[in-house]
Order: C-alpha cells, then structure tokens, then sequence
C-alpha cells in the first residue's frame, strides 16, 4: 500500500445492470471519475436515481463494476484488504431482529476475514462499549 495513496480513487467507473435474461440494461454510473484524499471531508450529492448508492456498494465490493477500477488506501477494490477499515451503515439498516449482537459480530467479523477466535476474543468488549452485552 502507497501510503501517499488517496483515501478513495476511482477511475472511469461505469456499472450496467442488467436483467435476467439481459434484454435490459440501466446504466447506473458512466465514466465516473473521483479522488478522495486522506482527512478530506465529502460528500456524494444527488438525485433518487442518480447512482450514489451504486458507487458506494461497488467500492465496498456488494457489486461488481462492469467497467474502471476503484481503490481504497490504495487497495483495487477487489482486494478485501481495501475494505478492512471500511465501515458502512445504510439510513435503512436490516438487521434480522432474530440475531443476538453477538451473531451479528460474528457475521460481519467473518466478512472481514477474521477467525472465530479473535471476534470471541473481542467481542465482549465491544458489546460492552455500545452497551448491547445483555443482548
């Protein structure tokens, strides 16, 4: 990792999605070009409809880009290293009201790459700190 690298760099990015049988395509991003430098404060603006939702699922590797590349701290999006420090929390979240705290570390532990162990080894800790270890 170039630690000069910017924050977020994207590079003619485009994302088609197509339908099942792909008769129909929408073009959600054309083209799109940014770069993010460390400690900058941004914002993605925008209509519904606008791709903003798309660009920030691409980068965190939810979808597959048909087009460009991505970087974060100098990571290809690809690479699940890009995503380590990344966190991500939709204005409408889904939780599964069924899944304990604990289950949700767990899961989101896992597709960080972490093992068993260490989200144990962590885990009251952190259920403790936001005050869910009841839960």
């Amino acid at each position: 990792m170039n630690n000069s690298a910017a924050a977020i760099r994207v590079e003619n990015l485009t994302k088609i999605y197509k339908s099942a049988l792909g008769a129909n395509e929408v073009q959600a991003l054309s083209d799109v070009s940014i770069e993010v430098q460390r400690g900058e404060i941004f914002g993605l603006l925008g209509p519904n409809g606008a791709g903003k939702t798309t660009l920030v699922k691409v980068l965190l590797g939810a979808l597959r880009v048909t087009s460009g590349q991505g970087f974060i701290n100098g990571h290809e999006i690809s690479n699940p290293a890009a995503r380590r420090k990344v966190g991500f929390l939709p204005e409408n979240h889904r939780f599964p009201s069924y899944q304990t705290g604990l289950q949700m570390l767990l899961c989101f532990g896992g597709m960080a790459g972490l093992s068993r162990k260490e989200i144990f080894d962590k885990a009251d800790a952190l259920l403790e700190l936001v005050e869910m270890s009841q839960w």
